[in-house]
């Protein structure tokens, strides 16, 4: 297969549904191109989906059978029925036509037929799309924990949203979602119950009420439900949102109330707080049309419901208090409170000293933490007594720990991209008793220069980032071509005017034998075999990845000419998928049983202890290259989108790979030529020649509890 469209020309909920079936398709066939073929007001959320190569809407193909033709098609997946697409596809001649066999005209016009039924199965929706693959040979069902990494959907930026939408999203502390209708697609939980759930959190000022749905469902609601939007913690945005805009603003909002309609699966497809509301009877249960998401769940009366069989006489949904639901909403606002809560009880517990304190507030990349580990030893060398904090994300927090220089890491409690200004000033407060003399502020932005300033820290050092003014009194200012990014970090102990040194020191992490003995054995590897680490993830995006399909032929290089090697493929949960293609891309293969995917499976402190010991590490431009190499191991670094001179691997033995193409380095997320051709271009055999030596003289791990 080269070119697969999916038709789902049906509703958003179920077009949102088919999208895990999409992206294990993606998975298996990388360089397939996939498209999806929706109704119109549907395209503008689906295009920002990551499976998709292109969404076509149904009302703008104008000729089914003329549309086919032309389109370069091989197969066709009609994973909602449509008998004018369906007889249009087979006069047009697709080679593969897949639908159910259940539809009788579907026995004439397609020639894959998937037979099963939906009405007594007690999978997913989302599961039973995946049957519509096993006539092209695929029999693979996902568990439901599976389902929420094949979604591929990204919320729609907020700034190419309406003014009106921007101002929303800024009115309030806590945003929260009602979509209170289903156009009918679902049991719908009573309106009063809504107004009730309204008039409780009238208790809380610093939440607001979305109200959302279409201008039908707006007009609805004002003949039916004139008290819930009359009250003055709700805005009305019936008919004012287009599906975009609504995909938009939940990206933004702290969590998402619906019964079973399209909205509910769109939050839980972006990953953000999602309650479902369900009856019990079967097949409109939460079993089967549930929201499936890393933060999602369902809530359903307990209990015999004798009218549940009609809508009109069904008592269930009406069970489910306003209370119960009340008690969910709330612990999503409150979930930035208990962070900084908990936040504040580890600085309150923190042993407080009886001199001055140093802070140093962390970068939110592992590689750059890593970096900046040299302006720690010279602020170590310049004041040998004084304490060293370091204020971090939960993420990188664990790189911090594995530095000497560190007395304390300090876990930051706030979300990612958020002011949360109320909740910074509260644990400013608490930081101010530690009695900080100076505070180091490393990532650029306002949000992290309000704490020193807060905090009434008198010395407050960084670069000028997103003007400063006033928050940062030592002012540092990088107005020449980006500089490597150690010196970078390390010249903030030096006076502004001071010129680059050149003898900033190596970033050294440590590591202990018994840290990577555990590591080791929890991640079921070998410590009487050499150990070669890959790492194919890229935080910032995928035109910095080296293609799986060339891990996987290093891999059976490496096995070829080292039959005893472990290869290890490290990386967050967000690199499993990659990982996932390299795993099978082996089968089969002598190296399939040397593979190990411990994407995701690792915590960061276990990943670096394994990357501790391992003979050698091939590495995107990522944080675990830096990693590496702050541990000395040999490092084979490959560069295409980024610069290798401005943030190079620094360990003893290594090797930097660019092909230094005329587009690079372009710095952006995605090929914006569409060929990546700066990472296709570095082939396994280059990669194989500058690992190779690395290999015939792999080092040892010491025994004193430091690699070496």
């Amino acid at each position: 297969m080269k070119h697969i469209l999916i038709c789902r020309t049906d509703n958003i909920g179920d077009v949102v549904l088919t999208l895990p079936m999409a992206g294990y398709l993606r998975r298996l066939y990388p360089d397939c191109r996939i498209d999806l073929l929706c109704r119109g007001y549907v395209a503008p959320l689906m295009a920002h989906c990551v499976h998709f190569d292109r969404v076509v809407t149904l009302e703008s193909i104008g000729d089914a059978r003329t549309f086919f033709a032309a389109s370069g098609v091989d197969t066709v997946i009609f994973a909602y029925p449509d008998r004018r697409l369906a007889a249009a596809a087979w006069r047009a001649g697709l080679p593969h036509r897949v639908g159910t066999s259940h539809r009788a005209y579907h026995l004439l016009y397609c020639n894959r037929l998937a037979r099963f039924s939906r009405v007594n199965s007690p999978l997913h929706e989302a599961q039973l799309n995946f049957a519509l693959l096993r006539p092209l040979g695929i029999d693979f069902v996902p568990g439901l924990p599976e389902l929420p990494a094949l979604y591929g959907l990204e919320a729609p930026a907020l700034a190419e949203t309406s003014a009106e939408v921007q101002a929303l999203a800024a009115r309030a502390p806590y945003n929260l979602i009602l979509h209170a209708k289903s156009n009918g697609n679902g049991r719908e939980w009573p309106l009063a119950h809504y107004t009730a759930l309204a008039r409780r959190l009238q208790a809380r000022p610093d939440i607001r009420l979305w109200v959302t749905g279409s201008a039908a469902e707006g007009e609805l609601l004002a003949r039916e439900a004139p008290a819930l939007l009359a009250l003055p913690n709700v805005d009305n945005l019936c008919g004012r949102v287009d599906l975009p805009g609504l995909g938009a603003l939940i990206g933004v909002a702290n969590g998402l109330l619906a019964s079973g309609t399209g909205p509910l699966h769109v939050a839980a497809a972006l990953g953000r707080p999602t309650l479902g509301l369900f009856p019990e009877r079967k097949p409109i249960d939460a079993g089967r049309w549930g929201a499936l998401g890393v933060r999602a769940r369902s809530l359903s009366a307990r209990g015999s419901c004798p009218g549940c069989a009609s809508a009109a006489t069904c008592t269930c949904m009406a069970a489910i208090g306003p209370e119960q639901v009340e008690t969910i909403l709330l612990s999503w606002c409150a979930l930035d409170g208990a962070a900084v809560a908990a936040a504040s009880a580890d600085v309150l517990a923190a042993p407080a000293s009886s001199g001055p304190r140093t802070l140093v507030i962390s970068p939110n990349w592992i590689g750059d933490a890593v970096m900046a580990q040299p302006l720690l030893q010279r602020l170590q060398a310049r004041y040998p007594g004084r304490p060293i904090d370091v204020l971090a994300p939960p993420s990188v927090a664990p790189a911090w720990q594995q530095m000497r220089e560190v007395a304390e890491v300090l876990q930051t409690p706030f979300r990612h991209g958020a002011l949360q200004l109320r909740e910074r000033w509260r644990y400013a407060r608490l930081l101010k008793a530690r009695g900080y003399a100076e505070a180091y502020v490393l990532p650029n932005t306002l949000k992290y220069a309000l704490i020193p300033w807060l905090a009434g820290i008198a010395r407050r050092v960084g670069y000028k980032g997103e003007s400063r003014y006033g928050l940062i009194n030592v002012m540092h200012h990088d107005d020449v071509p980006p500089r490597p990014m150690v010196p970078f970090y390390a010249a903030l102990a030096d006076a502004p005017e001071a010129p680059l040194r050149a003898d900033v020191p190596r970033p050294a992490l440590q590591v202990t034998a018994a840290q990577m003995a555990s590591a080791a054995a929890r991640a079921g590897l070998g410590t009487d075999r050499p150990l070669v680490v890959f790492a194919p993830g890229a935080e910032f995006g995928p035109a910095k990845r080296w293609p799986p399909g060339h891990f996987a032929a290093l891999a059976e290089q490496v096995v070829a000419q080292l039959p005893q090697a472990q290869v290890a493929l490290l990386g967050s949960p967000k690199d499993r998928p990659v990982c996932d293609e390299i795993v099978a891309a082996v089968a089969g293969t002598a190296a399939a049983e040397a593979v190990f995917n411990l994407a995701g499976a690792t915590t960061l402190a276990e990943a670096i202890a394994l990357i501790g010991r391992c003979a050698a590490i091939v590495s995107n431009d990522s944080g675990l290259l830096h990693v590496a190499s702050s541990l000395d191991r040999p490092v084979v670094a490959i560069y295409g989108p980024t610069d290798p001179d401005h943030a190079p691997p620094f360990a003893s033995v290594a090797r930097s790979l660019s092909l230094r193409l005329d587009c690079a380095p372009c710095r952006q997320r995605e090929c914006p030529l569409g060929h990546h051709a700066c990472m296709r271009g570095i082939d396994a055999g280059m990669v194989w020649q500058a690992l190779q030596p690395m290999l015939g003289g792999s080092r040892t791990v010491a025994t004193d509890g430091f690699a070496v």
